[in-house]
Formats: C-alpha cells, sequence, structure tokens
C-alpha cells in the first residue's frame, strides 16, 4: 500500500508518493484517484497513477491514465501517458497515447504518439528531440 505525504507550502500543496520497499509490491502498486477526489495542487511519483477525478496542479509519475471522468489542469509529465479524459495544460510523455474519448487542449511533446480516431487535440504537438 502506498504512504503519502501531504505538504503545504505558500498555499500550494503538493502530494508525493512513495512507493513499497518490496521489488514485489512495487510491481503491483498503483495510486487510483477516484471520480469523488478533487486535487487542488501537485503530485509526485514514481510508480503509477489512474485518475477519474479532478486534479488543478502538475503531476510527475511513471505511468499516468486520465480516465474517461477524470480531469487535469497542469503540466502531466511521464514515461507512458494514456488519456482517456480530459487533459489541459502541457503533456510531457516517451508513450503517448489519445483514446477515441480524450480531449486535450495542451502543447504536447512526445516520443512516441497514438491516437484514437474521435480523440481531440488543441495545441503545439513535438517530437522529442
Amino acid at each position: 500500500m502506498n504512504r503519502c505525504d501531504y505538504i503545504c507550502s505558500f498555499g500550494k500543496s503538493t502530494i508525493n508518493i512513495h512507493n513499497p520497499v518490496s521489488k514485489s509490491e512495487a510491481k503491483v502498486a498503483k495510486s487510483f484517484l477516484s471520480e469523488d477526489l478533487v486535487i487542488d495542487g501537485n503530485i509526485n511519483s514514481k510508480g503509477d497513477l489512474e485518475i477519474k477525478g479532478s486534479v488543478t496542479g502538475d503531476i510527475n509519475a511513471g505511468s499516468i491514465s486520465v480516465l474517461e471522468l477524470g480531469k487535469v489542469q497542469g503540466a502531466v509529465k511521464g514515461q507512458d501517458i494514456t488519456v482517456n479524459g480530459s487533459v489541459t495544460g502541457k503533456i510531457e510523455a516517451e508513450d503517448l497515447t489519445l483514446s477515441s474519448s480524450a480531449n486535450v487542449s495542451a502543447d504536447v511533446t512526445y516520443g512516441r504518439l497514438a491516437t484514437e480516431k474521435g480523440a481531440q487535440i488543441t495545441g503545439k504537438l513535438a517530437l522529442k528531440p
């Protein structure tokens, strides 16, 4: 189970999610933000994150899935990012997948990009150097 630290500084919140020490736990460890959860602050995690709720702030994690009901306003950075919901701001990913229900208004930097028919994208797209 993940341990979360909640840190407040100058009115801006940051949540740091620390992964378990055990390698067997780390392989299956995933953090979930349920649809009734609203976060106003930044999230940092070395593990995987699934978002059904609403986040206003920056997210930095290994793998990030913004599910169909999920909404993010801020910079989203991760190795593998999948968007089924809504992202407004900035996206930086090595592997980015936008499903048919994705609604993205962001400047996007990616290594590899996959989009399904119906995905909505507004913003600049740039291939990582």
